[in-house]
């Protein structure tokens, strides 16, 4: 999914993670006033 999406939007700076896990090192190098979590699981499950 990571690599269609960096095929589609070839400037963008992707990360695969579990933010349960905390971020990804080369997010934890950098200040955010947002992170934006794409989770497909959890879109398409029925609670």
């Amino acid at each position: 999914m990571l690599k269609l999406a960096q095929e589609k939007m070839p400037g963008t700076k992707l990360y695969q993670g579990n933010l349960q896990d905390g971020l990804v090192g080369e997010l934890k190098r950098e200040k955010y006033d947002a992170i934006i979590a794409y989770a497909p699981d959890r879109l398409s499950r029925k609670c």
